[in-house]
């Protein structure tokens, strides 16, 4: 919660994150992301839009949890684990709600999903 606080602390309402270097006292921009989050799940897309990464980020010393949920950005086809490109099964309610079941042998840490979004 605090990296959350932080975070916005220094972004602001922007919520845009920019990989910058410096060359000289000249400052250029290498990538630029939008990020989103709906609870411990953040959101964020590759350069096309097509594609669509959730991280789950767990607390410190939070169990895993059996599925992860989130509200808007719904997954069309299929939906893979970066770790392993492991395929997991979600489903969606009437009212947004997205729900991902994730394998009993997850070990505890960090969970990133691709998928691409309904439009």
């Amino acid at each position: 919660q605090q990296a959350v606080e932080l975070m916005f602390e220094k972004l602001g309402n922007d919520k845009i994150m920019a990989l910058a270097s410096s060359v000289n006292d000249y400052v250029m921009v290498r990538n630029v992301s939008c990020l989103f989050y709906d609870g411990k799940v953040w959101f964020t897309a590759s350069k096309d839009g097509k594609t669509l990464y959730a991280i789950y980020a767990a607390s410190d010393g939070d169990e895993m949890p059996d599925e992860i949920e989130w509200h808007g950005n719904i997954p069309k086809g299929k939906m893979v684990m970066l770790d392993g490109n492991k395929r997991v099964k979600y489903n969606v309610t009437d009212d947004g709600q997205v729900r991902v079941k994730l394998p009993k042998t997850l070990a505890a840490g960090p969970i990133a999903l691709k998928f691409e979004m309904s439009r």
